[in-house]
């Protein structure tokens, strides 16, 4: 268990009117009449935590060959009783065998390359770098463009100020 704060402990003091808690001004000022109301929403919710009762498993359908020669039309022929679930599992027969739905000849798609320098940390921290330095030139009221050089390459400023630090900053 936890140490407590000597300002996180409530007192209970008496009063003309009876008992009353104490708070501490810490826990005044962060809401004190807010509890009250924290309590009644917990109160809501209640019943979702200490009352709570398992939804019903939701059916398995084992569909014969025939049931499932057309499975669009098994599937509307279940929707009545599956509706009442939102799910259900249903294990095609063990000749079920979908055909393949693309066409072979034709299909063709564009793979990513992905580079693997893309995926370490530096490119995170150049990322960074280069929005805080985008973000600053913009609070400052500057337009920021990024630098080329004579060959019309854009200047890796991440890189550059890595070799500054390195040769101006040695310990």
């Amino acid at each position: 268990m936890r140490g407590r704060r000597q300002e996180d402990i409530v007192s209970v003091t008496p009063s003309a009117s009876g008992s009353s808690a104490s708070v501490s001004s810490r826990k005044r000022s962060s809401g004190g009449s807010n509890a009250s109301k924290r309590g009644v929403k917990m109160e809501m919710y209640d019943q979702y935590y200490t009352k709570f009762q398992r939804p019903p498993m939701a059916p398995i359908y084992y569909p014969t060959e025939e049931e499932f020669a057309d499975p669009i039309e098994y599937v509307s022929k279940i929707r009545a009783e599956a509706e009442k679930y939102g799910v259900v599992k249903i294990v095609p027969p063990e000749s079920f065998k979908p055909p393949f739905a693309i066409d072979k000849s034709t299909f063709t798609f564009q793979p990513r390359t992905q580079k693997l320098n893309e995926v370490e940390a530096i490119v995170k921290e150049k990322l960074t770098f280069v929005d805080r330095l985008i973000n600053f030139n913009r609070f400052s009221g500057l337009a920021f463009e990024f630098p080329v050089d004579k060959d019309g390459n854009v200047i890796d400023l991440h890189r550059l100020h890595r070799i500054w630090i390195s040769n101006h900053c040695k310990k």
